[in-house]
Order: structure tokens, then C-alpha cells, then sequence
């Protein structure tokens, strides 16, 4: 009698299967629609945002890369890190916002969420509710995409500014490193556990059967 394969194993199977055929797929013909998406979101995002919503924009260079026009609260303008960029005999002034270039390739990893939780979600059981998890946690990465964009833009402008200082800063930087080198990676595989009772059940069982 053949031995039988572990629901686990068959979910690494699977996965990487499926992970090797979305990543194809995300590459050759879904990667710019949906930075094209990212991209106006994030400048809606930035609308909405403190501060003077009307100079938020984003915009690609010749090169690809981003261009984010980002509002600045009013406590920010105000800020020492603010005032000091300016002549003494101008202060106060009111920087209304800033511009932020960003490389292509961070928008571009921030949308590797979505290949890798297409192929876990789709290396789970197959059932009435998959497409309802797709979609829904398809959503749920979208807005996990343009928060990552959006954290990075902050954390960037601080470095720029030094705004923050202290323990303020160092907070500042474990949530960056998390947002560049644990999200992108650890959220598509926990939202498809959330979402799919199956899936935890298949991963989590004990029964080789």
C-alpha cells in the first residue's frame, strides 16, 4: 500500500507550484496595472491625508520611478526640522508639502503581496468560498499595499527632515524594517490562513490522511 502524502506536504506542493505560475503571471502581465492602481490610490490616500490635500499627486518620471507630492500636517511646518531649511530672516514658513522620489522597485515589492496570496490562497482546498477569498483578500492586500507606500513615504521624509529623535525614531525604524522585509512576505500567507478555515485545517491537522 502507497504511503499516503501529508496535507502539509501537499500544501508545499502546491504552493510552490502555484507560487512559481503567479509570479510568472504578475511579472509578465500584471505588474504594471497594478502599480498603475497603486499609484493613483496612494495619491488619494495622500489627498486625504493631514495637511493641504489639494498639493498631494503622484506621478511616474521618465524612468518608472515615483514622484509623490506629500502633504504636511501643520504641526510638521511648524517644526524646528522644517524651519531650520529656510534663512533665518524668512521664518516662519509654511512648507505646504514635499516631494518624494521613489525608486520603482519599492512599489514593485510592496506589490508582491498579491502573487503570493493568490498562490496560498489557491493551494488550499478548493470550494464553493474560494473565489469570495480571493476576492476579499485581494481587497485586503490592496490596502495593505498602499499603507506599506504610504509608511515608507513617512519614514522617508523623516529621514530627510530628521523629525524624529530618541525612542520616537527608533520605533520609527522597527516598523520599517518590518514594513520593507516582513510584510511583503509574512501578510499574503496569514491572510489566507484568516480567511480560509480550510486551509488552517489542512495545515494544522495531525491526520496524514
Amino acid at each position: 500500500m502507497p504511503a499516503r502524502t501529508s496535507p502539509q506536504l501537499r500544501f508545499l506542493l502546491r504552493g510552490s507550484f502555484l507560487v512559481v505560475v503567479m509570479l510568472t503571471a504578475w511579472w509578465m502581465f500584471l505588474l504594471d496595472p497594478l502599480l498603475g492602481a497603486l499609484r493613483v490610490s496612494t495619491a488619494l490616500a495622500l489627498h486625504l491625508a493631514p495637511g493641504d490635500g489639494s498639493t498631494a499627486h503622484a506621478t511616474n518620471d521618465p524612468s518608472g520611478n515615483w514622484v509623490l507630492q506629500v502633504p504636511l500636517p501643520a504641526f510638521v511646518q511648524r517644526s524646528d526640522a522644517v524651519q531650520k531649511m529656510f534663512d533665518p530672516a524668512l521664518r516662519p514658513v509654511r512648507l505646504r508639502s514635499l516631494k518624494l522620489a521613489i525608486a520603482r522597485d519599492v512599489p514593485v515589492l510592496f506589490s508582491l503581496v498579491f502573487p503570493l496570496f493568490w498562490a496560498a490562497a489557491l493551494a488550499g482546498p478548493f470550494t464553493r468560498r474560494t473565489w469570495k477569498i480571493l476576492l476579499a483578500g485581494t481587497a485586503l492586500v490592496y490596502f495593505i499595499s498602499i499603507g506599506c507606500i504610504i509608511l515608507y513615504s513617512v519614514y522617508m521624509i523623516d529621514r530627510n527632515l530628521a523629525y524624529t529623535t530618541g525612542a520616537s525614531n527608533t520605533v520609527l525604524n522597527f516598523f520599517e524594517y518590518l514594513n520593507m522585509y516582513v510584510v511583503p512576505y509574512a501578510a499574503p500567507l496569514l491572510i489566507a490562513l484568516a480567511l480560509n478555515a480550510d486551509l488552517r485545517a489542512q495545515i494544522f491537522s495531525t491526520d496524514p490522511a
